[in-house]
């Protein structure tokens, strides 16, 4: 891992969040622990598939419809490994973004008279071969990216009883753990999976020519102004302002509000420095 003390933090919470999702009625596992790295072979679906008991077997699927089967995979299984995102395009990519954010099910099982409404159940774990796989520019909460380096160590199978990983995690879980993400391990796992959105070409244009600054030093731009300044320079690149904000959000540069005399209010905007 090129982060180990976050993935250790993040992964015991990880496990016992699983631990509560299918013991508790009112909590669901809001998030997808996602191992990505560049190559095939490197261990990573090996290690995802790893992390089911051999007796959990019957509760543990590779491949989730978004359909009524789907609904019921939801409630009736452990975990869910999404073995290879990167094949997945973008629209399906956002439609099981609001899949996984499910906290319960109402569907009619099978030779059910009607329906009824089943807690989630579900943890999903996921792999993927490509660097770039996020698309939503608003935010990727949902998602837990963390990067393997090179090929995983397979001891780990031999030296380590998956049955004694879940039994801690499951003595944590009764001892009162946190589980949940703290607000601003929020904000860190967003600057972390910034880094695996697929790029757009106004985040790459932003990031060419500016770059974030104080008030004090730097010249107040609104979106409209970053617009104009980067089409005039590349006018054969399609961009647009709702595009260019999302953008600036994701490079990390503060939107505030600042009275301009020209206008004789406050507009915002941001403040930058152009790069040499």
């Amino acid at each position: 891992m090129t982060d180990k003390k976050r993935f250790k933090i993040q992964f015991k919470k990880y496990l016992v969040r699983c631990v509560a999702c299918a013991l508790e009625p009112t909590v669901f596992n809001k998030q997808v622990f996602v191992l990505v790295g560049e190559g095939q072979n490197t261990g990573k679906s090996t290690f995802c598939r790893w992390l089911c008991p051999t007796e959990l077997n019957d509760y543990f699927t590779e491949y989730v419809s978004q359909d009524k089967d789907g609904l019921i995979a939801l409630s009736s299984n452990f975990l869910i490994n999404l073995d290879e995102l990167a094949t997945l395009s973008k629209v399906e990519i956002n439609a099981l973004k609001s899949f996984i954010s499910k906290d319960k099910i109402s569907v009619r099982l099978p030779y059910a008279k009607r329906s009824t409404t089943q807690p989630r159940r579900a943890n999903f774990i996921g792999s993927t071969n490509n660097d770039e796989f996020l698309v939503d520019e608003t935010g990727n909460v949902r998602w837990q990216c963390f990067e393997v380096a090179g090929i995983i160590n397979f001891a780990y199978m031999k030296d380590i009883n998956i049955n004694d990983i879940w039994r801690q995690a499951y003595t944590l879980y009764k001892s009162g753990f946190q589980y949940q993400l703290t607000a601003e391990e929020l904000k860190e796992n967003e600057k972390a999976n910034s880094k695996h959105l697929i790029s757009s070409s106004e985040i790459e244009l932003i990031d060419k020519y500016f770059q974030s600054a104080s008030r004090n030093e730097g010249e107040f731009k609104t979106a409209t102004d970053i617009l104009d300044f980067l089409a005039l320079r590349h006018p054969a690149i399609k961009l647009n302002d709702r595009k260019i904000g999302k953008a600036m959000k994701i490079l990390g540069f503060e939107k505030i509000s600042n009275y301009t005399a020209e206008k004789k209010h406050s507009v915002k905007g941001y403040f930058v420095i152009a790069k040499t």
